[in-house]
């Protein structure tokens, strides 16, 4: 009996003390478990509060790269550095008609050119825009070197202006546009009072066919081109690549276009109208890296300064900048100024410390009689 009583009694003081165990963790853990909850709400609360700055610094980021790269963007700011020279320039109609100039050939004058002149700041992946055209113009261009393709790969194709490559009918511009609508923006400023001081000059057009001897296509270009310039082509003395260009006083070329490309147009309507090529013996399109020292190039020949001031008393020369870059660069004309290059093409909308140099030279008109020391000697 006494041992009975004993083992109960040790029961049921295990028993309470279990109890009061029980209740010791179960208000630790209570109190632990809160804590760690408050913990993990500040770091929830931090985390979304960091997590919505982070998105509008995203969003932030994205709108301002979407407007960076709008056409929009990109064309305005173009225009703008454009405008910086513009108002430099000061373009005398008279100076063609002073000093017995029109009776001097045509290849014994430097020519304002310009490289792609629809372009915005890039080579590649960038918008065309007939806005900087026109603007390049107003600036006293006189040669535009036009990069021509196919509007598709189809044979029914239309003429496009763009960058890119001929192989594949790459056109890497976000944009293109119609040959079209380029010749109508030529036509209404190159040759019009109030667009242009110099609106008697001849107007130079260098196209650069990259349409895979697309014989719809040239024939489009042609059909545009006496569309819109129809009184102002040469006669027909010029026809066929037959006239001799260079040889001719600047008198016949005045208040005319004249039509230069590269290889491709023959046997297409084209070719009636191409007065000359620079697949001719006497036309030479040169990489500006042939005469530019600083200049690296293992697959550029490295002409020689006398070499090409021999050749340019009576040769027409085409110099170009990089025309297979992502961004446009120009470089020193000096060298090809000083052996009597005639046509030095230069990205205008690239305003740097060599455009700066080249303005100097067209300050005043866009047909600068070379110094008498590179003239021809005929």
């Amino acid at each position: 009996m006494s041992n009975t009583n004993t083992i109960s009694k040790a029961s049921n003081t295990i028993a309470s003390v279990n109890k009061v165990a029980t209740k010791t963790t179960a208000s630790t853990s209570t109190s632990a478990m809160d804590k760690i909850n408050n913990v993990k709400n500040k770091v929830y609360d931090n985390l979304s509060t960091g997590g919505l700055l982070g998105i509008l610094l995203l969003v932030y980021l994205l709108v301002n790269f979407a407007y960076i790269m709008s056409e929009n963007y990109r064309i305005t700011s173009t225009l703008l550095e454009l405008e910086k020279y513009s108002k430099r320039l000061a373009i005398d109609y008279r100076y063609l008609y002073q000093e017995g100039r029109l009776d001097k050939q045509f290849k014994n004058f430097y020519v304002a050119t310009a490289h792609r002149p629809y372009l915005g700041k890039n080579q590649l992946f960038e918008y065309c825009s007939n806005s900087i055209l026109l603007k390049t113009i107003k600036m006293g261009v006189r040669a535009v070197y036009l990069d021509i393709f196919n509007d598709s790969l189809s044979d029914d194709a239309y003429p496009v202006v763009s960058s890119g490559f001929e192989k594949g009918n790459w056109r890497l511009t976000l944009n293109s546009l119609s040959f079209d609508s380029v010749c109508q923006t030529i036509i209404k400023s190159a040759f019009t009072s109030g667009y242009v001081n110099n609106y008697d000059d001849p107007f130079i057009l260098l196209l650069n066919l990259k349409t895979n001897n697309n014989f719809k296509c040239h024939n489009r270009i042609q059909e545009s081109l006496f569309k819109y310039f129809k009184n102002r082509l040469l006669p027909s003395k010029f026809s066929y690549g037959r006239g001799d260009i260079l040889n001719t006083p600047m008198r016949e070329l005045m208040g005319k276009v004249v039509i230069m490309t590269s290889n491709g147009y023959q046997n297409s309507k084209l070719e009636e109208i191409v007065n000359f090529s620079w697949e001719r013996d006497d036309f030479h399109k040169l990489s500006y890296k042939t005469l530019v020292d600083e200049v690296r190039d293992y697959n550029t020949i490295k002409l020689n300064m006398d070499d090409v001031r021999v050749q340019m008393r009576e040769n027409l020369a085409l110099i170009v900048p990089d025309d297979a870059v992502f961004f446009t660069n120009n470089y020193n004309p000096n060298n090809f100024f000083d052996t009597g290059c005639q046509m030095i093409a230069m990205n205008y909308q690239k305003v740097d410390k060599y455009m700066e140099n080249y303005f100097s030279k067209f300050m005043y008109s866009s047909f600068v009689q070379k110094p008498k020391s590179l003239e021809s000697l005929s």
